[in-house]
């Protein structure tokens, strides 16, 4: 929280800075190197704005190559900058918080908690009114868990700030997150109710987060739907598709109400689709799909949505059909890594070689052409090929990201089939040290022998009782973490269930390697021929 608390107050900023430090800042290479950084081009800023300190030492110019530094990730020549800038600030005690605050961003991205407090603790020194460093320091304590502190700060800015100041909506959104980590559900809503002189939308959002933490599923939806309701057509329904499961009966009740109160309305349509898709009510997301695109042939998401359910049920001719249309309406690259693995889901390998082929060509660059690829190789029992894609989605992905966790999984699994186990032990330890909560560690420490762990990581994952519309395809992990253990009862269970959730990746039970215990037995084969298309309701128009 705090970095992100720390980029924003410093953008804030900036133009402060410019304005504070004008009468030393009005050079030629200056002048062009902010012109060039408002412009984004930042080589060319840091190009003028070096020559300008080398020839005036302009503590600006200072302050402007810390930001760019700090932008391009190099964290060290930015705490030089930054420090050229605060000594030649001594004396102006606003230019001085300003370098402290932005100083102890870039502590904070060392991880030196200690100095980035101290610095925090100077920026209020120097500044003990100042309503944006206040809520950043509330911010760090809140990092730290450390919510009376931050409360006290937050309080303080609810007294010094504007109401129409962003620091006094921070300070309200922060309380409620204080509020609610600490299980003050009644406190959290209060502040919550007053973000609404902000933002309704907002507001009812975070009422149903609230409701959410509490487990209060059906009031959530209730919360979530009404912000939809006011928000139209630029409201994310991630949260509405996380509780899918949970609140099922109540989401699907409100919905039908309003496709009855608006029955042209096609967004009212799309939503119901899309939300029976997420809880696997499979045959209940086609209808009002299929009517939202009647109504609206030009919504791209509800045709998008389609094309899922026709997958789900089986339909994968038209699943595809629907996902072309979605491409000839509005051509993106991303196209043919969705058609790929609709292609792969069903084992057509062929079809998927030559959208991964296609895709990888139109962005090199992206880990997700990789891993397509290498699923596709791995398949094909292609180790060589396949470990080079995987380890070029290795080195692409983000360390901390699930994507990273399964690059490195697939990876170790090909090393293992090519017999190299040193690697293949060495990728496993590193999904199982991943801080993420993801099934994929009890698989790898099912495939290092650590039954306990695999276990412990199990029960963790599926005991929850939060709302997870992800549970299906848990059970598949879990179903792979038995079947690597020998455990061949359990990892039918859990199979079953997740077949009967509406877990429907064929590919995955044909081709994974680690339910390759599974598939020389007469209940698997039984499993997999169960998985037959389902009827499509027919729509009038």
């Amino acid at each position: 929280m705090i970095k992100k608390t720390l980029l924003v107050l410093l953008l804030a900023s900036l133009m402060m800075a410019a304005t504070a430090w004008a009468d030393e800042s009005r050079s030629y290479n200056f002048s062009r190197g902010m012109e060039a950084f408002e412009q984004g081009n930042y080589q060319e800023a840091a190009a003028y704005l070096l020559r300008e300190v080398q020839e005036n030492d302009n503590r600006s110019a200072w302050y402007f190559l810390a930001v760019i530094f700090d932008n391009n990730d190099q964290v060290g020549r930015a705490l030089t900058a930054i420090n050229k800038a605060l000594k030649l600030a001594e004396g102006d005690k606003q230019d001085q918080a300003l370098c402290y605050n932005f100083r102890a961003g870039l502590y904070n991205q060392l991880g030196d908690s200690a100095q980035t407090l101290d610095d925090i603790n100077q920026t209020l020194r120097l500044q003990p009114k100042d309503p944006d460093y206040l809520v950043n320091r509330a911010s760090f304590n809140m990092n730290r868990n450390q919510y009376d502190l931050a409360k006290v700060d937050l309080l303080r800015v609810l007294e010094l700030a504007d109401k129409g100041q962003d620091a006094y909506a921070r300070a309200l959104t922060y309380l409620m997150s204080c509020a609610k980590e600490t299980k003050n559900y009644a406190e959290a809503r209060q502040w919550a109710t007053r973000y609404a002189d902000f933002d309704s939308i907002a507001s009812l959002d975070m009422q149903g987060d609230i409701c959410m933490d509490m487990r209060d599923y059906d009031q959530a939806a209730q919360y979530y739907i009404q912000a939809y309701d006011m928000a139209g057509n630029n409201y994310d329904t991630d949260s509405i598709d996380v509780i899918a499961d949970s609140a099922y009966q109540v989401i699907s009740h409100l919905l039908q109400a309003k496709m009855q109160q608006q029955p042209d309305t096609a967004r009212w349509m799309m939503l119901r689709g899309r939300v029976a898709l997420a809880s696997a009510h499979y045959s209940e997301s086609v209808a009002p799909l299929m009517s939202a695109t009647q109504r609206d042939p030009d919504n791209l998401e509800a045709l998008y949505y389609l094309s899922q359910t026709y997958e789900a049920l089986g339909h994968v001719d038209k699943a595809l059909g629907a996902l072309e249309r979605v491409n000839e309406m509005f051509s993106d690259d991303r196209f043919y890594y969705a058609h790929g693995f609709m292609n792969l889901n069903d084992s057509r390998l062929s079809a998927a070689r030559t959208d991964a082929e296609t895709y990888l060509s139109k962005a090199p660059d992206d880990p997700d052409a990789y891993l397509l690829l290498g699923f596709v190789n791995e398949y094909e029992q292609r180790y060589d090929e396949a470990l080079d894609n995987f380890t070029f989605a290795v080195t692409l992905t983000d360390t901390a990201s699930v994507d990273h966790m399964q690059a490195l999984y697939h990876r170790a699994l090909v090393n293992k089939a090519k017999g190299n186990d040193d690697a293949s032990r060495a990728d496993f330890e590193a999904v199982v040290a991943m801080n993420l909560k993801d099934m994929r560690r009890a698989r790898a420490a099912a495939q290092l022998g650590r039954r306990e762990q695999a276990e412990d990581i199990v029960r963790e994952q599926l005991g929850s009782n939060q709302a997870d519309g992800q549970r299906k395809h848990k059970l598949r992990h879990a179903a792979c973490t038995y079947a690597i253990m020998g455990d061949n009862d359990k990892a039918f269970d859990c199979l079953e269930q997740a077949l009967r959730l509406g877990y429907i990746d064929r590919d995955l039970l044909l081709n994974d390697m680690d339910l390759e215990p599974l598939r020389q037995l007469p209940r698997f084969k039984q499993l997999v021929d169960n998985q037959k298309p389902q009827p499509l309701p027919t729509i009038q128009k």
